[in-house]
């Protein structure tokens, strides 16, 4: 196994992927609609850096809570990864599967609540849904990336929110959780440790990113450096030999 240095959170490591091997790819992801898309780590910050502007515009800044519902895509790592590099504690929603709008806005404005969140990014057909029914404003990604694009320095550090990690609300309303940074980074660098995985390995993952564990996996590549190819779950469901 390659050593590979402790980095303070998962931003920092991609930044230091960024300066290191800026064309080297990060991610592979296929999309909903099968589209496939390789991102460098270059283009993957590029991504990043747009999201953070406008989530900046927005008025949301270190310390806010930030609603994610979006499928597995280049705009959910855009929202995601600029919510981490500028402080912002994002909590990362399913979407809605049998089409009750009314009852999963209701579900997901009591998850609001709770969470104290100020905004909810969502594709353009949920977010025209949800806009009437629910307190927080709502926001597609193509309108933060209309700001301007400018980029302060990264705002993460080991003590501080990484994101709210929702309990499954099996047994009463969810509960969540708060991950800091540092826990991410233990985390995935006990991961490292135990599968002994490289840079010249890959990751394939078509779980739900609204998962913990989904979700750390895009953590555990960008510490680990191991590009990773992401794969939407319906496409998953509709063809598991893909």
């Amino acid at each position: 196994m390659t050593a590979i240095p402790r980095p303070e959170t998962v931003v920092h490591a991609l930044l230091d992927s960024v300066r290191r091997t800026p064309d080297r790819p990060a991610f592979h992801v296929i999309e909903r609609s099968e589209e496939e898309f390789t991102l460098s780590y270059a283009e993957t910050f590029r991504l990043l850096g747009r999201a953070a502007a406008g989530l900046r515009a927005q008025g949301i800044g270190q310390g806010d809570r930030v609603i994610i519902v979006l499928p597995t895509s280049r705009d959910f790592l855009s929202v995601y990864l600029g919510c981490l590099y500028c402080g912002i504690v994002p909590v990362i929603a399913a979407e809605p599967m049998d089409g009750r709008t009314e009852h999963y806005a209701a579900n997901l404005r009591r998850l609001a609540e709770r969470a104290r969140a100020e905004l909810v990014v969502a594709g353009p057909d949920l977010a025209k849904s949800l806009a009437p029914l629910l307190p927080a404003t709502v926001i597609t990604p193509d309108a933060l990336r209309k700001a301007p694009f400018t980029l302060d320095s990264p705002r993460a550090t080991p003590g501080s929110p990484a994101h709210l990690q929702a309990t499954s609300g099996s047994t009463g309303a969810p509960k969540l959780a708060v991950i800091r940074h540092g826990n991410i980074v233990a985390n995935v660098q006990a991961i490292a440790e135990a599968i002994e995985g490289n840079p010249d390995d890959s990751l394939v993952s078509w779980l739900p990113l609204f998962h913990d564990m989904g979700l750390i996996g895009i953590s555990y590549a960008l510490c680990a450096r191991i590009p990773v190819v992401l794969s939407d779950p319906v496409n998953f469901l509709r063809s598991p030999l893909s």
